[in-house]
C-alpha cells in the first residue's frame, strides 16, 4: 500500500509539475503548486461524474479490450500455423527445433533476432548466430513473424510480408485479416473516444484553472 501510495504522489506532482510550466510558458499569470494541485483534483473528480467523458472512457475501454482479444487470436493463429509448416516442411532437425524453440520462447525470440549480435558474441553462441544468419537470408518468412510476435511489425506490415506468401494458407489469411480490419476499426473508435475524453478533461480543466487564478491559496 505504501509503494501504492509513493508512485501516485510522483505521478500527481509530475502532472502538477507540467501543468505550472504549461500555464506559465503560455502567458498565464503565476500559479502556486497548491493551486495547481487543486486544480487537478477538482478536474479529477468532476471527469469521473461527467456522463461525456464517463460514456467515452466506457468506449474506450471497451474498444482496446476488443483489439487485445483480436491481437492475440491473430497472434495465436499464426503461431499454431508456422508450427505445424515448419514440422512438415523444415527438414533439417537443429533448424526446426530452433524455429519451434523461438516461437514459444519470447526470450529466445528476443535474443535470437533482435539484440545487437555483434556486441553480444560472448553471450550468444556461435552457432546461434550462424542460425540467425541463416534465416535472415534463407527464410525470411521466419524472420517476419519474429518481427510480428516481437511487436516490430503490426497485422497489416506481416499481411504484406513473406510470411502469408511462403506459408500461401487461405483459411489463415482470411481470418488473419478479417481480425485486421476489427483492429483497425476500432482503433478509429478508440482513437476517437480518446480525444473525446482529452476535450472534456481540458474543458473542465480550464474552468477550474480560472476559479484558481482568483484564490488566496499560494
Amino acid at each position: 500500500m505504501k509503494k501504492e501510495n509513493v508512485v501516485s504522489g510522483i505521478k500527481t506532482a509530475a502532472v502538477v509539475a507540467t501543468a505550472v510550466l504549461t500555464l506559465n510558458s503560455c502567458g498565464n499569470r503565476k500559479m502556486s503548486e497548491k493551486q495547481m494541485q487543486i486544480v487537478e483534483q477538482k478536474t479529477d473528480s468532476a471527469q469521473r461524474v461527467h456522463p461525456g467523458y464517463k460514456m467515452a472512457s466506457g468506449l474506450y475501454d471497451l474498444c482496446e479490450i476488443k483489439i487485445r482479444e483480436y491481437r492475440e487470436s491473430n497472434r495465436t493463429l499464426v503461431r499454431k500455423t508456422a508450427q505445424g509448416y515448419i514440422k512438415r516442411y523444415i527438414k533439417d532437425i537443429n533448424l526446426r527445433n530452433f524455429m519451434l524453440n523461438s516461437i514459444q520462447d519470447e526470450a529466445l525470440m528476443q535474443k535470437a533476432f533482435f539484440e545487437d549480435v555483434d556486441s553480444e558474441l560472448d553471450s550468444v553462441e556461435s552457432n546461434t548466430v550462424d542460425t540467425m544468419s541463416y534465416i535472415r537470408k534463407n527464410e525470411r518468412w521466419f524472420n517476419d513473424l519474429m518481427m510480428y510476435l516481437t511487436y516490430m511489425y503490426d497485422e497489416r506490415q506481416l499481411l504484406n510480408s513473406e510470411f502469408f506468401k511462403v506459408l500461401n494458407n487461405k483459411d489463415l489469411r482470411g481470418i488473419f485479416e478479417y481480425n485486421t480490419r476489427n483492429i483497425e476499426k476500432l482503433k478509429e473508435y478508440s482513437d476517437f473516444t480518446a480525444e473525446r475524453k482529452n476535450s472534456i478533461h481540458n474543458e473542465i480543466r480550464n474552468k477550474y484553472v480560472e476559479e484558481a487564478k482568483h484564490l488566496k491559496i499560494r
